[in-house]
């Protein structure tokens, strides 16, 4: 069973749409630490993404991890990533800009 995203760790996966490049998944985590990815592997696991933990951990391994912002636009349930003064790359502005932690990772089965 998929436990759903955020639930078994700080990582949650956001939605991306990369132009053709299918085997990269985006999770965040709040805050501003980049060094490590510590729990990402199990988050990757539970959500279904990757089925085996040992993949999953070499899939964590080989994230890129980037400190960013993201927010809501208007309270809705969808995390959106913005900059420093909570503008999107559509030009809305999103209710409070957080800061976060992206881990950008290849997931080839």
């Amino acid at each position: 069973m998929v436990v759903p995203t955020g639930t078994a760790t700080p990582w949650r996966e956001m939605p991306y749409e990369g132009g053709g490049d299918d085997d990269l998944v985006v999770y965040l985590r709040d805050g501003w630490v980049t060094e490590s990815a510590d729990l990402l592997a199990e988050a990757l696991r539970a959500d279904g993404v990757v089925r085996i933990l040992s993949h999953a951990l070499s899939v964590a391994e080989d994230a890129t991890l980037d400190a960013g912002w993201y927010g809501y636009v208007d309270e809705s349930r969808d995390e959106t990533v913005c900059n420093s003064t909570g503008e999107t790359a559509d030009g809305e502005v999103v209710d409070y800009a957080r800061p976060c932690v992206f881990a950008l990772a290849h997931v080839r089965e």
